[in-house]
């Protein structure tokens, strides 16, 4: 019997609880590498579907385990990251540890780091057939462009860098100068009215010759600087003037094997082009929950059981999927209304940290917002 071990990598977030489920449930060893301390706060750690976990907080602890506990593993173990942290200690150790692990890669070392500045995407994304949105790089807040139309997007260059809470609307010049901080550099783009967005998960192997993208990600709710919190998965047949290829030539270009994920929306006429990650998405698990299990498939890959006929013959169903956290949200600000809320609720096929089958996550990330909320009640140190 071949050996069922899978390594994952991440922080306490849903990317990293997305791939644990998507493994356990198909009965492969989990063994999470988990950035943080052992805190109730790291609500990943209580999954059911975990064998056994590791803390680190540094790359040299977390190399340290490689080397401490899987070098010497007689057929290659495949390695999952949930997010961009973890794939950037891959990248900048890929030399090291290729021979020994099948992880995310560009096939070269550094090319992954290389890709993870926006603004290196773009050539990219164009040569694929996407539509660029008119960019501005921004360096020194100090000194903006004199040309930058409004309304204006904001963004942060690096996805290392960078988080949502660098994602402004402005209107004005004023509004501009004004969300931009001192030592971050950004990207400030023409904003464009969407008619709809889409997010495009995939799976690439045989360092991009191959790929599986049996579907796509229709977003219906979600507002800049803040997580997707409603979609569902979507039939490539219902937006005709899209061409799948594009994402296989994206693949093919950065010979890149791995899940991965490209962001896009549709205004105008024209798909524009947001955004490549190069690891696992945080939707990714809606993938799995309609039949494309992902972290499952590249575990097959790792042990040579993946062929290109297997890979072409992937189906997902239409299914969806709510962050509840992060959409009651919306439910409190008004931007849906309860009766639609409680019925897209009741009917989703699956949930962000929520899980019947695996329930202490959703209990503990809950009783840390309530202790976090208490807190800021009786103005009590959030730490």
């Amino acid at each position: 019997m071949k050996n069922n071990k899978v390594i994952i990598i991440g922080p306490a977030m849903v990317n990293t609880l997305g791939m644990i489920r998507s493994c356990g449930e198909e009965k492969l060893s989990v063994h999470l590498m988990l950035q943080g301390k052992k805190s109730i706060n790291n609500y990943v750690r209580f999954s059911r579907y975990i064998s056994k976990i590791h803390y680190f907080s540094s790359d040299s602890e977390l190399l340290e385990i490689f080397h401490r506990d899987y070098w010497d593993e007689k057929e290659k173990i495949a390695v999952l990251c949930g997010g961009d942290d973890a794939i950037t200690f891959l990248d900048n150790h890929y030399d090291e540890l290729v021979e020994r692990f099948q992880f995310f890669n560009c096939e070269k070392q550094g090319t992954i780091n290389f890709y993870l500045d926006k603004t290196k995407q773009f050539a990219i994304a164009e040569q694929a057939g996407l539509s660029i949105i008119k960019t501005w790089i921004i360096t020194d807040v100090h000194h903006l462009p004199k040309d930058i139309t409004f309304p204006c997007l904001t963004k942060g260059r690096n996805s290392i860098k960078s988080t949502k809470s660098d994602m402004h609307i402005c209107q004005t010049r004023k509004e501009l100068k004004d969300c931009l901080s001192e030592n971050t550099e950004y990207i400030v783009q023409e904003y464009l009215e969407k008619e709809y967005e889409l997010n495009c998960i995939c799976l690439a192997y045989n360092h991009g010759k191959e790929i599986i993208a049996p579907c796509t990600i229709r977003k219906i709710r979600d507002d800049i600087g803040r997580q997707s919190a409603y979609f569902h998965t979507d039939d490539f047949t219902n937006y005709p003037n899209f061409n799948r290829d594009i994402l296989a030539r994206i693949a093919n270009m950065l010979h890149y094997e791995g899940i991965f994920s490209v962001e896009l929306i549709y205004s105008k006429g024209k798909y524009y082009f947001l955004e490549i990650n190069l690891r696992n998405d945080g939707c990714g698990y809606l993938y799995t929950a309609a039949g494309c299990n992902y972290p499952y498939i590249w575990h097959q890959y790792a042990k040579g059981l993946l062929t290109a006929n297997v890979g072409r013959n992937v189906q997902a169903q239409i299914y969806k999927y709510m962050m509840s956290e992060q959409d009651l949200r919306n439910l409190f600000d008004r931007k849906v209304g309860f009766a639609t809320w409680l019925k897209q609720f009741l009917t989703c096929d699956a949930f962000y940290i929520l899980s019947f089958t695996d329930p202490l996550p959703f209990f503990y990330s809950n009783f840390v917002h309530l202790k976090q909320f208490v807190k800021r009640i009786l103005g009590l140190p959030l730490v």
